[in-house]
């Protein structure tokens, strides 16, 4: 889905995997290429998975090869720290891991 606001272009991506229906939003914002992620990917590539049961690892692969895909200057997850610069580096770290057949490191864990 697409949505321009006044100068701006947005365009959601669907992120399942932290919860079934996860998010991306990305957009050229004052010439930045930029990504807001909410709980899908953090930055060095980490992310963050719950043992719930609308967790899934392969759509959550897929998801994240397709993020991986795009340029990213500044990049906001919704926990931790934000990057200004390279942001698609943190994206594709996770994207990595998930097809080599590893999970990404976790943001937390949970016992």
């Amino acid at each position: 889905m697409t949505i321009t606001l006044g100068t701006v272009t947005l365009t959601a991506y669907m992120i399942p995997g932290h919860s079934l229906c996860g998010m991306a939003v990305y957009g050229i914002i004052d010439e930045k290429k930029c990504i807001f992620t909410g709980d899908s990917v953090f930055a060095h590539g980490q992310v963050l998975i719950q043992p719930l049961y609308d967790v899934s690892l392969h759509p959550y692969a897929s998801a994240m090869k397709k993020l991986a895909e795009l340029e990213v200057d500044a990049f906001f997850p919704g926990h931790g720290v934000f990057v200004l610069e390279h942001g698609e580096d943190h994206i594709r770290r996770a994207s990595d891991k998930f097809q080599s057949g590893l999970i990404p490191p976790q943001l937390y864990y949970f016992a």
